[in-house]
């Protein structure tokens, strides 16, 4: 599970986007929540949670005995994966890993 400030469309975008690419090219499953997920071009925290197995949950299944527990206040954040495009974005490695500079500019440039 991650927390992270960026926003999930738009300018500032990328980091979140990058960071997601990245976990995904070593889990099997990740769910995204946004705190305001009506505004999703908004700088607002993330959640990201990923997970390393091959059963697959809907936003309802998190919620059941032996499952990822998360209250209804979090799945009422979900966003599905059709509301977002990781086109364009980075996989981080060793040897390229610019979040600083994805950082600075979320912090310099105002949300759309």
């Amino acid at each position: 599970m991650m927390n992270l400030i960026g926003s999930v469309h738009g300018y500032n975008s990328l980091l979140f986007k990058s960071i997601l690419n990245t976990i995904n090219t070593s889990f099997n499953q990740t769910y995204v929540f946004a705190i305001d997920p009506n505004k999703l071009n908004k700088l607002q925290n993330i959640i990201i949670v990923a997970l390393d197995n091959n059963t697959t949950f809907s936003p309802t299944e998190i919620q059941k005995p032996g499952n990822i527990a998360l209250t209804s206040s979090l799945l009422s954040h979900y966003i599905s994966k059709d509301k977002y495009d990781l086109s364009g974005a980075y996989v981080f490695t060793d040897n390229y890993n610019p979040v600083e500079y994805l950082t600075a500019k979320s912090i310099y440039f105002k949300d759309n």
